[in-house]
Order: structure tokens, then sequence, then C-alpha cells
């Protein structure tokens, strides 16, 4: 076994082909922590435009509610958000 020196830095970042690794998202986010959109992530997931979420965060009691992470920095439930939009695929399944 060649000591710590002797390794290449592809060798030290991969896992030996002993140990099976997962590669979905969920790896590498604990089960009970919540997750967290940010503006981006919450434009990106619902196409929608910033302008509009905010006209929705301001008009919408059904949206999801933003959460203070920091002074200038907001972000949202994940899970809020997905049950938001499969509230409006009800609708849509319903009319």
């Amino acid at each position: 076994m060649p000591n710590i020196k002797q390794l290449t830095q592809h060798q030290l970042k991969s896992p030996p082909s002993s140990i099976p690794v997962k590669h979905s998202s969920t790896a590498r986010q604990p089960d009970k922590a919540p997750r967290i959109f940010r503006m981006k992530d919450l434009v990106e997931c619902t196409g929608l435009s910033r302008a509009t979420i905010y006209t929705l965060m301001s008009t919408d009691p059904t949206f999801a509610r933003k959460i203070r992470l920091t002074a200038r920095t907001i972000g949202f439930y994940a899970h809020e958000v997905e049950a938001w939009l499969a509230s409006r695929a009800q609708m849509r399944d319903a009319a």
C-alpha cells in the first residue's frame, strides 16, 4: 500500500472501488434537513419570473411563504413550493 504522499490527486479524491457510492442528490443531504429554495432555484423550478414570484408572494395566500435566512436573503421550503405546484396542477385537472 503506498503512503499518502505517493498518491496522486485523482486517487485522493476517488473512493476505493470496494466502497459503494450513491450518486443521487439525496445522498448529499441528511434526511431530516429541510431543503430550501433560494430565489434562483424558485425561478428555475416554477418557470416564473422573479417579478411574478414577488407578485404571488404578496397576492396569493396559497403561495409558499418566504423564510428570512439573513438580513438580505430569503428562501422557501421546497415542500411548500412543491405543494403549491401540485395544487395548481389539481386546479388544471379539475377544469
